[in-house]
């Protein structure tokens, strides 16, 4: 059955490359205008031209942020999505464990269902956990567990790298 486990990470739409650590993920938020606050045991990222907000700023838990549960992911994204109004800066997708990385990790089962998904223990930030729970009536949350029968066509411009 561990083979068949999967974790979620994000995913930079526009490279379509997995973001793993903030490392890697604040060069993408700079250039839309965040800077990284270290709160705790999470990253936070602040809106230049916003800092004094009071909606919740875009969170992640600090150094990896692969493997995490969605409900943590979808509070990032929807934070992201309120300053930039852009909800297709990153996605979300799911990959397999990987051996030597993810071994000594303590892994939770996403839903208390036969799901292959899990996420890293501990990385389910509550208050996002109790915001969304309010949400969860109005709004689904599928996982998948194969690609969509769907494409999605991006313009050229955002797959060609220029060196």
């Amino acid at each position: 059955m561990e083979e068949c486990m999967r974790k979620l990470a994000l995913w930079h739409t526009r490279t379509f490359k997995p973001v793993m650590t903030h490392e890697e993920l604040e060069p993408i938020m700079s250039t839309m205008g965040f800077v990284g606050l270290a709160t705790g045991g999470f990253k936070e990222y602040v809106f230049l031209s916003f800092p004094t907000t009071q909606h919740p700023r875009p969170r992640l838990p600090y150094p990896h942020i692969d493997g995490l549960h969605i409900k943590t992911y979808q509070a990032f994204i929807d934070a992201l999505a309120f300053f930039l109004d852009v909800s297709d800066l990153f996605h979300v997708r799911g990959m397999p464990l990987q051996r030597v990385k993810d071994k000594n990790r303590k892994w939770r089962r996403m839903e208390e269902n036969e799901t292959v998904f899990v996420y890293r223990d501990g990385t389910l930030e509550m208050s996002s956990h109790a915001r969304l729970s309010k949400e969860d009536s109005e709004t689904h949350i599928l996982i998948h567990q194969k690609p969509l029968p769907h494409c999605t066509l991006l313009p050229l411009k955002d797959i060609i790298v220029c060196l």
